[in-house]
């Protein structure tokens, strides 16, 4: 069964006020802990700021916690198998921390804020939780991943957004040089899905010398994904473990 590596509950050093229920914690350090394990066998992380050192493997519980930037994070993949370049993930304003299940091969994201958890989760839990597991079965719940994937054209696009961008250059450079040197100012290149939408013989002069001097650049979207999975995981997924 796919599970998440908890240690047996340490009745020992149970508490109890913090949640109002019997609870151990893992992953302390002078800055405060990280993980709580309920004696109901559920596990939450409680932070989502970690400095590069605790950024790591907790053996406990077979989890890795590390960001986007660290050079030991693992290749990603989506559901159907498809690459998230680390680059996309640096591209939604900064990096992201990410919590990876070992076990599972399942990744989710740490985000600053503890709203945005799955109603599913008992409240006085998604109050201070930023991931969750339900415990021996159950995939971790965190927030979305951000990604900014470039859009992947046809070849039939390739052509036509080829075709206008030399026109547009074709027609510029038969312009008089009056006209020209008029245009000193940089210029925001189009987006490939805008240039798409770009008919030579309809565009505005003002579009052309754009395309003509600036040219097209890929165009991206963001998209956020509830998991993404390792290399391994994916395998699991595959094979229906």
């Amino acid at each position: 069964m796919r599970k998440m590596k908890t240690p047996d509950f340490n009745y020992v050093f149970q508490c109890w006020d913090a949640y109002k229920q019997f609870h151990v914690t893992h992953g302390n350090s002078y800055r405060g802990k990280t993980f709580v394990q309920f004696d109901t066998g559920e596990v939450i992380c409680i932070r989502s700021i970690l400095k590069p050192n605790e950024r790591r493997y907790y053996s406990e519980l077979n989890v890795r916690i590390v960001g986007t930037t660290d050079d030991d994070m693992p290749k990603l993949y989506t559901k159907d198998g498809g690459e998230i370049l680390r680059t996309w993930l640096n591209s939604c304003g900064s990096y992201q921390t990410l919590l990876v299940d070992e076990c599972l091969g399942e990744v989710v994201r740490l985000d600053g804020r503890k709203t945005g958890l799955p109603a599913s989760v008992p409240e006085h839990k998604r109050d201070s939780a930023y991931a969750y597991w339900g415990g021996s079965g159950h995939s971790p719940m965190g927030h979305p991943i951000a990604a900014k994937i470039p859009y992947r054209p046809t070849l039939e696009e390739k052509r036509a957004v080829a075709k206008t961008v030399d026109a547009c250059r074709m027609w510029f450079e038969l312009q008089d040089e009056a006209f020209r040197n008029r245009f000193w100012d940089a210029l925001t290149p189009l987006t490939f899905l805008d240039a798409l939408t770009v008919d030579f013989n309809s565009a505005s002069d003002g579009t052309r010398v754009r395309i003509a001097k600036a040219g097209v650049v890929t165009s991206y979207a963001v998209e956020r994904f509830e998991r993404l999975y390792t290399a391994e995981g994916l395998a699991r997924l595959r094979m229906g473990l």
